[in-house]
């Protein structure tokens, strides 16, 4: 949900305007149903990738990286907001590879370093640093959001 809502929130700034808090949940809220869906199978295809010695994960991460602002701002389904992602990432791999590896790495050597020093947090102190750890993690969504308008828009112009 939070996600659906910070990319209504970029794209209503990036136009000039200021929504409200109310109706930016109140649309994320309509689009969960396919969002959830599109995170769904975007986390299994990473995983199975993964699991198929780290670099095909790698490759999907950064092919899909487009399908959920696809979804939100276009209303594409899940499936095509996955093709359309394919289709505008093609030609941009190294570059989006570098934005993600450069925003995600400090935040998994933080998050390596919250459990190194509590590897069994209090319940309370655990909920606080998986909070804090998926906020962070929001601004990696900016990141991807100015390369979408980047890529996106060159798309568009041709």
């Amino acid at each position: 949900l939070y996600t659906g809502a910070l990319i209504l929130f970029l794209d209503a700034r990036t136009r000039g305007e200021s929504p409200r808090t109310r109706d930016v949940w109140a649309m994320a809220l309509a689009l969960w149903p396919r969002f959830a869906l599109l995170t769904a199978m975007s986390t299994l295809l990473i995983l199975a990738g993964l699991s198929l010695y780290f670099l095909p994960g790698l490759w999907l991460m950064v092919v899909l990286a487009f399908a959920e602002y696809l979804l939100v701002l276009r209303g594409m389904s899940a499936l095509e907001a996955m093709k359309e992602s394919l289709r505008l990432t093609r030609g941009h791999f190294w570059r989006i590879l570098v934005c993600l590896l450069c925003v995600m790495t400090p935040l998994w050597l933080l998050k390596g370093a919250s459990v190194a020093a509590y590897p069994e947090p209090a319940p309370l102190l655990g909920l606080v640093m998986d909070s804090a750890h998926s906020f962070l993690q929001l601004f990696t969504s900016v990141v991807l959001f100015r390369l979408f308008m980047l890529i996106g828009g060159d798309a568009d112009a041709r």
